[in-house]
Order: C-alpha cells, then structure tokens, then sequence
C-alpha cells in the first residue's frame, strides 16, 4: 500500500524546493537518530508536496538538532529518502525520533512531549499496511460480505491498539482526537474505493459508499495521506464510468474536485496534484485554458508559483531551442561546458542522481542497450549531485561507450533536469530535437529513430 500511496508524494520537489525556516513563537524541536541514511538531510514538509518544509542536515553521528517551524498543530511529513513517515507535532512542543533506514517502518520510535501521538500513529500505519496487502494480495476476490466482514476484523485490530493508549489519549488535544478518527477510517474509504473497482458489475449494498460524504465535510486535516488515494481513486473511477476522452480528461478531473470537494485545502493538494502531471505530461510552454482552470481553483500562491516554474522550465527547454550551456567536470576533474560537447553529432542526454541508484541502474541498462543499437549515437549521463565528486567518481561504470559528467552548479540542476531521471533530451549541434522523453514510453524506439536517422 505504501508504493500505492507514494505517488503523491513528489519526492523530486522535496529536494529542490526546500526552505529553511527562522526561529519564531511557531516552532518545534525536532531530534533524530539516523541509521545507515541515504541521504544529508531530513525534510519535515507541511504539505504534502514538500513545497513548505524545513531541510535538516543529518550530521554529528547521523543525528539532526533543530527547531523548525511549527504554524499549526497538525500532521506533517517527515521524508528521509527513500522512506517517510506522517508526523503530528503542536507549536511548544519536541520530538524525537530513532530511526534505522533499512528497516524504516518497524524500526521507527518516538520520545519526547509528542512521544505518545507518533507512537500511536505508527503502530496504526503498521496496522493499516498489513490490512493493505491482505487485500491485495487477494486482488480483492471477496464477496461483497466478505469483504465487510474482512474489513471489520482489521477495524477491531485497531481499536485494540488506541485502547492501549488510552490513560494518555485522556490529556489530548480534541483535535488530535479528530486526526486518529480519520486516520484509521480513511485507509477503510481507499480499500472500498479499490473493491468497486475490481467490482464494477456486483450488487453493493446501498449504504456501502456512504463514507463518500467526508469529500462534502472540512476534513480535520489536509495531511491524512489516505484521504488522497480515497479521493484520487474514487474521482479516477468515475472518469472511467463516463468514458471521458483522453483531450479531456484534466479539464474534467478538475471540475470534479471542484464539485466533489469541499475542503478547501484537501481540494488545493488535489488540484495542484493533477496540475503538475498535467504540465509534465503535456509540456505546456504557457499558460494555457487547462492551466487557468486549475488556477481559478487553487487558491496557494505557492502551488500556483511551483506550476509556474514549471511552465518556464518547458518554454525554456522545449523543441529548437539551444540546450543550456552549463559548467561540468569529467570523471578526471576536467572542466567543460555543454556548449563544447554538443557538436557536430547526435546526442542523447540522460540523468544521475546518487540518492535513486536503483533508477540509474535500471536506466544504464537500457542505455547500453540503446547504444548497441545505434553505436554512432553519443550517449552522455549528467550527474545531478553537485557535491558529491567522489562518490559519483566510485559508481561511474567502466568498459561502456557512454561519457559520464558531473553538473558543477546546484541552480544549473534545476535548470536543465526533466521530471525523472528516466527522462532523455536528444541534442544535436547544440540544439534540443526532441525534449524530456521518457526512455520507457511506447513511442521511445521510433522517436529515436527518427532522430538517429535524420541528416544534418
């Protein structure tokens, strides 16, 4: 369920976007043990886009020590790559957590004046991922009772572990209170939403879906990560129902939050959510009718800037344009300039990030395959990790025909990289042919092709 629900999660922006706050009344201490971390940070966001966050550098033994801004009490998000964790912290308050990476979830303890509310979060997260796969794992294969009655075991299971807090739930906040209430439920609405979806032709009883009603409710807060995958595969679904064509579908899935949603920060995330595939996907190079129609919905300046950005990153890197000169160094600490490479042939430029080795190793193995098929095509790989020489020097791979360089600048990163690594440019005479292709689509082969095969 994890892997489900990570899709709302942009973890490219966490790392980007993240803004350190100043000392103020509205803070929080935050302490933390990291074991075998992947990364030099931990980021607490106050949306789940990591648009307001706080960057912790992890130091001093794995550890990070800070306050950090704390407007609201609430749920937060605490990413620490690959892995995050939802949070409750209140203005005055600390935490303190012990974490070890490779065993993220099981490993995870909380102490400190906010000890008991993680804590309860936690368990109830482990709770709800056992529940998750069980479903899954059973592709939903049950009786409309069945899976009622599969439902309510996995709810009592729950109510066992609350009752165990109870002597602290007594000194709660009512609002905390709220946030459990949702929170245990809200994973029950995404599991009925997947059941009518594996279901579309079964009789359900009529008061199966009343839980949709929550979407015409203030919700307690816009953080219940559960709530999105609820409402993304409930409005998902009813896109489907009415055969909406493809040229429509981001204007029509914006008028259903509209109409389906009424709190209005839950509606900002879920619009600013779709917003941003819309514009990776489509590439708009302006503000164009499907744009503004998200824009008369969200009402965050900062959603609508990071939209922005977006729109000027795709004017400035699309079709015919000259690629960015930017300063890099090969694996011998040689300096150059993209401007220097990009001639006289045919190139495709991919993407490094150390923090997603994985991704890299999966994409490395499709270049080599690409440059077996086309071996007069230069393939170069850009590493993103600006301050990271050695380590990128240790993993850069030996014996294949790619030129691996490593970006000098941070803000030339957020100038040139696509939406995921696994994006490629292809470049010739300095100029973009084809911009952020995705090295897996369907169209890849004969978009390559054509580019191979064109005269200068």
């Amino acid at each position: 369920m994890k892997n489900f629900i990570i899709l709302f999660v942009l973890f490219p922006l966490l790392f980007v976007s993240c803004k350190t706050s100043r000392q103020g009344d509205n803070k929080v201490k935050i302490r933390g043990k990291i074991v075998n971390p992947r990364t030099n940070q931990v980021v607490i966001s106050r949306d789940f886009l990591g648009l307001t966050a706080d960057s912790l550098r992890i130091e001093n033994e794995n550890e990070v020590d800070k306050y950090i801004k704390c407007p609201e009490e609430g749920l937060y998000f605490l990413y620490i790559y690959p892995e995050y964790q939802t949070i409750y912290l209140k203005p005055g308050d600390s935490l303190a957590f012990h974490i070890n990476i490779d065993e993220f979830d099981e490993s995870i303890s909380f102490s400190g004046s906010l000890a008991f509310e993680n804590n309860l979060l936690s368990e109830l997260f482990l709770a709800n991922e056992k529940e998750s796969k069980y479903f899954y794992a059973r592709k939903f294969d049950f009786s409309p009772d069945d899976f009622l009655h599969q439902l309510d075991s996995f709810q009592k299971i729950n109510t066992r572990i609350i009752a165990n807090y109870k002597d602290e739930l007594i000194n709660s906040t009512d609002k905390y209170k709220k946030i459990l209430d949702l929170y245990q439920n809200a994973i029950t609405y995404t599991l009925k939403e997947q059941y009518i979806k594996r279901h579309k032709d079964e009789h359900l009883p009529q008061h199966f879906t009343d839980y949709r009603k929550i979407l015409q409710s203030d919700i307690i807060d816009p953080n219940i990560i559960y709530m999105y995958a609820f409402a993304d595969t409930y409005v998902e679904g009813k896109m489907k129902q009415a055969q909406t064509k493809k040229s429509n579908y981001y204007l029509e899935i914006a008028e259903q939050f509209e109409s389906e949603i009424k709190d209005n920060r839950f509606k900002n995330n879920m619009l600013m959510k779709y917003c941003l595939e819309y514009i990776e996907e489509n590439q708009p190079v302006t503000e164009d009718e499907t744009i503004q129609i998200y824009f008369s919905g969200i009402d965050n300046q900062v959603y609508k800037d990071k939209c922005k950005e977006y729109i000027r990153k795709n004017n400035h890197l699309q079709q015919g344009k000259p690629f960015p000169d930017i300063a890099l160094l090969n694996p011998e600490k040689q300096a150059t300039h993209t401007h220097q490479l990009f001639q006289d042939a045919n190139y495709l430029v991919g993407f490094w990030d150390l923090n997603r080795r994985r991704n890299f190793i999966a994409n490395l193995k499709k270049l080599k395959e690409i440059k077996r098929k086309y071996p007069d095509l230069k393939i170069v790989v850009l590493n993103t990790d600006t301050d990271d020489f050695e380590s990128w020097h240790m993993q850069i791979p030996v014996d294949v025909a790619i030129d691996f360089y490593q970006i000098q600048n941070k803000q030339d990163v957020s100038l040139i990289r696509p939406y995921s690594i696994a994006q490629a440019y292809f470049v010739s005479d300095d100029t973009i042919r084809h911009t952020m292709i995705n090295m897996y689509a369907p169209d890849f082969q004969s978009i390559i092709k054509s580019f191979v095969e064109t005269k200068k």
